[in-house]
Order: structure tokens, then sequence, then C-alpha cells
């Protein structure tokens, strides 16, 4: 029996969803799922109530990987060659430049809370707790794993962030672009190459929750 997993990001506490795809033999395409049962009470609602409220279609199952408070406002997820779930945390969020340019400016430069998260094994049984690969940062946005490391967009620029020592944490940061306008917050880091002439992977650029 194959499997397909499709990523869903669940806000309940906040907590991070995998939907897992078991087709049938002979199966060849998908099936429309009911509307979803109302939730039990207002938000927010703990995992278990947030996974009941989902209506899947058949061959469909809902796993749950993690939630708050070993994951505090996950923004992303994206998966690597080795099948490791990748997500960051946005806890330093809201900033807003047009408000306080400088304030945001100092805040990327003395870094904070915030950060990159890896699950190795998404795929067995949950809840998982994550590994750190960074942290120190302030609200992180694009992500992208590549090789013995990570680029990260943050701020004016994507770094990249380095396991040299494969212990599992960055302890290399590179700028591998810089000269961006620090973005507005913000649900696209987009505005923060509008009108500079570089042309880049939207990988790299945006993060849209």
């Amino acid at each position: 029996m194959s499997r397909r997993s499709i990523s869903a990001m669940a806000a309940c506490g906040i907590s991070v969803m995998m939907v897992c795809y078991f087709p049938e033999a002979g199966e060849d395409k998908f099936v429309g799922a009911a509307t979803p049962p109302p939730p039990s009470k207002a938000s927010p609602l703990t995992p278990e109530e947030e996974r009941a409220t989902f209506s899947l279609p058949p061959g469909f199952r809902i796993e749950l990987v993690a939630s708050e408070p070993e994951v505090p406002k996950p923004i992303t997820v994206v998966w690597d060659n080795a099948g490791r779930m990748w997500t960051m945390t946005a806890v330093e969020y809201p900033v807003d430049a047009n408000d306080d340019l400088q304030k945001a400016q100092a805040l990327f430069a003395q870094g904070g809370r915030d950060r990159v998260l890896v699950f190795d094994n998404p795929y067995s049984p949950g809840p998982h707790k994550p590994r750190t690969f960074a942290e120190g940062l302030a609200i992180p946005l694009g992500l992208l794993p590549y090789r013995d490391g990570a680029f990260v967009q943050y701020g004016s620029e994507i770094l990249f962030l380095r396991d040299r020592d494969g212990d599992g944490r960055a302890d290399q940061r590179c700028s591998a672009v810089s000269g961006f306008r620090i973005p507005i917050f913000i649900h696209t880091s987009s505005h923060g190459v509008r009108g500079t002439g570089y042309t880049l992977p939207k990988e790299l650029l945006t993060a849209r929750w």
C-alpha cells in the first residue's frame, strides 16, 4: 500500500497536522469529503478537538505531528530529501518596519526567540518533539533545506545556516544575498525584494500563512 502525505497547518493552539493518503487497490482518483462538523466549542481547541473537526475523503487519515508548546507559532512546513520535516516559529511577530524601522532593524540585528526546527522522523506515531536546528532568530520567513543546512529569509538578507560538524545544529551563519528592504509585517516577505533587481526562487522569499 502506497502512502502520500500532504502537510496542513491546523490552528488549534497551534498544531501541525499531517494528512496521509492511503489509496485502495485500483483507486485512481480522489473522492470529495463531506462538510466537516462544527467544533464542539469556540477556539482555542485542543489538538484532539481540532482533529475531530476535519472531514476527510476515503483513503485519507490525519495525524498529529506536534502542537504548542513544543512548536510555538509555526509558520511554514517543508520536507528535505531525507524525509525530515522542517518548520520555523514566529514568536516575535508582529514587528512592522513601517511603524518603527529602527526597532525592526535592531530586532533583526540582535536576534530573538524564534527557531528553525526539524522533525527527524515525522511519519512515526506522534506527537513529536522537534530538534532545534537554529535559534536566536526573529521571525524567519522563507525556509529551504539544502545539503548540510538551510536557506532562511531573514530581515534584509537570505542566510545560509550550515551544520559543519554534523551534530544537527547550525554552527555557521552566512549571508547568501543581502540588500533587501526590511519587509513590512506581513503575511508574505515578497515586499522585501520589490525593486531590488533580484530574481530568486520563491521558496527562498516567501512564507505565506
